[in-house]
């Protein structure tokens, strides 16, 4: 699913997500009515969808912060000036597109902190595929801009 934003490979126990913006299920452009503006905290391991093929998942829009920490508190602030999406999973982007299978995704010593300056809808608004709607699609011909403070914590 095509996004535009920058991924960090995060120690394997900085893997708990707190963030301000829409949650606590993911949320895309297209799917947002399950979504509640508030804050919003789970695991890396919560965000990962167990769909039966691999995808893009654990996905939260609207994002005015968030923290990615350990269990004691310990790890990266990320404030932001606008809106951003972001999702923390125990896989990379790579790894999940790379697997078919549940069960091919790799042993990890790693948590991935995406952040997002946008991202495709999902679509398939029916049973056998159907495209993302032209609304909920990104216009690559426009700059995207992030604008992010980042603070250790």
């Amino acid at each position: 699913m095509p996004c535009f934003g920058i991924e960090w490979a995060l120690p394997s126990s900085i893997d708990r997500l707190t963030f301000y913006g829409l949650g606590p299920v993911e949320a895309y452009a297209d799917r947002l009515a399950g979504a509640t503006l508030g804050v919003w905290s789970q695991s890396a391991a919560e965000g990962l969808a167990p769909y039966a093929v691999p995808q893009e998942c654990g996905f939260h829009p609207g994002i005015r912060w968030c923290e990615v920490t350990d269990d004691d508190g310990h790890g990266l602030r990320v404030q932001a000036r606008g809106d951003l999406g972001v999702s923390l999973l125990p896989y990379s982007s790579y790894q999940i597109e790379e697997a078919s299978y549940q069960w091919e995704l790799p042993e990890n010593n790693r948590t991935y902190l995406r952040i997002l300056a946008g991202q495709l809808g999902v679509g398939g608004d029916d049973s056998w595929g159907s495209p993302v709607h032209s609304q909920y699609h990104i216009d690559a011909t426009e700059p995207l801009h992030m604008d992010i403070a980042l603070e250790i914590i």
